[in-house]
């Protein structure tokens, strides 16, 4: 086994195929817009792919006992739990994942991220959550867009735009 960090898509690969594991349910643009923030917040590609891996091993966490791992979380988060973790590459917990235990024995991932840059993740779930009409739903064996958050984008829109186009939809408009 090598020691070399894993590269940006290979770690985005991997968190995907986590996603996609039986009892885990999300939002496919939650999934974009987080892994956008995650990226501004950490801009060198070591650092972005061990943030990524960590986000993976931790929904893998919670996983494994919804209802009693990570804390419960008050206010508009009410019925959410909460755990901070860190990457390896770092001493410091500065790594969230909200998420709402669903039955039978699954989770909802709410949101991910840095816990302050580029906004506070607790913010940007309380945000989704005002959403009345949020469908989880099992993510589906496409995985994420390609080049899904490669580079830090200069603004938002570049995961956005990526999500609305889905998997495979460009390859069609961009034979000609």
């Amino acid at each position: 086994m090598s020691d070399a960090p894993a590269r940006p898509d290979d770690a985005i690969r991997r968190l995907f195929a986590t996603l996609r594991l039986p009892g885990v349910r999300t939002v496919r643009s939650f999934v974009a817009l987080d892994l956008a923030n995650l990226r501004r917040a950490q801009t060198e590609d070591s650092e972005f792919s061990a943030a990524v891996l960590a986000v993976g091993r931790e929904i893998l966490l919670a996983l494994r006992a919804p209802s009693e791992y990570g804390v419960p979380v008050s206010h508009e988060l009410n019925g959410c739990r909460r755990s901070k973790f860190e990457s390896h590459l770092s001493d410091e917990s500065n790594l969230r994942l909200i998420f709402r235990p669903s039955k039978p024995d699954g989770i909802e991932i709410i949101a991910f991220g840095h816990r302050d840059f580029p906004d506070s993740v607790y913010f940007t779930a309380r945000g989704r959550l005002k959403k009345r009409t949020i469908r989880f739903s099992p993510l589906d064996s496409f995985g994420p867009p390609p080049g899904l958050c490669e580079k830090p984008a200069a603004d938002a829109g570049q995961c956005e735009e990526a999500e609305e186009g889905g998997p495979g939809k460009s390859d069609a408009r961009s034979k000609s």
